[in-house]
């Protein structure tokens, strides 16, 4: 945990030095870097603030998306819909034309215990 801690730090300072030469081309991804980091270290509300910030410097950036989702998924806070079913799903997914991956996902669902599925 000594050698998280001194990494932590590391990239804090690294990140925050006004000199250093990725801070306006890839600040975003410095952020994104950092708050995985965190979230993997469990510092979920962090994680949060990073990866909020590096979505801020660029919207664009889908690995933050990404990071932040699983983030709150480790942190615990995402909840089921409530009376969400596998014939719920299927009507969601009107749009795709291949019936192979609705089947895949609604089969997904039905082990993750949602009903209907």
């Amino acid at each position: 945990m000594i050698f998280h801690q001194t990494a932590l730090r590391a990239l804090r300072q690294l990140y925050n030095r006004q000199s250093n030469p990725w801070r306006s081309t890839s600040d975003c991804f410095c952020r994104c870097t950092l708050g995985r980091a965190l979230c993997l270290l469990r510092k979920n509300d962090e994680a949060f603030a990073e990866l909020e910030l590096s979505i801020e410097l660029n919207p664009s950036f889908a690995q933050a998306f990404i990071a932040q989702g699983f983030n709150v998924l480790w942190a615990g806070r995402i909840q089921r819909k409530p009376n969400y079913t596998g014939a719920l799903a299927r009507q969601e997914f009107f749009f795709c034309k291949e019936k192979g991956f609705i089947d895949r996902f609604v089969g997904g669902l039905r082990l993750a215990g949602i009903p209907g599925s």
